[in-house]
């Protein structure tokens, strides 16, 4: 469940189409990097999960919902996307989009097979923005 990962980025910029691990800020118990997971009883679409600790996860790729700019900044619109590293079951894209509501632990699940570009109301589920939390970045 996203909304409870801190994502701690060094920078306030970052390079649009160039691979970040997106990990813990809080090492050890904290846990690990995230990843595609699969929910049980249900392989597809994955879902975007949270690693043990040691484990960086796999590689996102951000993108600006301006193509014509090569940085993703604080508070803009981006989509986020998994690199494929191996082959998948499902045939869905690796970009991030919300997805539905928990009731029961009243939380949001992300998962993948997201919109990639083309920012408009029926893509909204695929953006997200990267804003700064406190001391850490907190992705929501």
């Amino acid at each position: 469940m996203l909304r409870e990962l801190i994502v701690k980025i060094a920078l306030f910029e970052a390079a649009a189409c160039t691979e970040y691990y997106v990990v813990s800020a809080i090492w050890g118990a904290g846990g690990g990097g995230l990843a595609l997971g699969r929910p049980s009883g249900n392989p597809c679409p994955e879902v975007v999960a949270q690693r043990r600790s040691g484990d960086d996860g796999i590689p996102v790729i951000f993108s600006s919902s301006d193509s014509n700019d090569g940085v993703v900044r604080l508070s803009s619109d981006i989509n986020i996307e998994f690199v494929p590293l191996r082959p998948r079951l499902c045939g869905t894209a690796t970009v991030w989009k919300i997805d539905d509501y928990d009731h029961s632990a009243g939380k949001w699940w992300v998962i993948t097979d997201g919109i990639k570009g083309n920012p408009a109301a029926d893509t909204l589920t695929s953006w997200f923005r990267i804003e700064k939390g406190g001391c850490s970045w907190l992705q929501t």
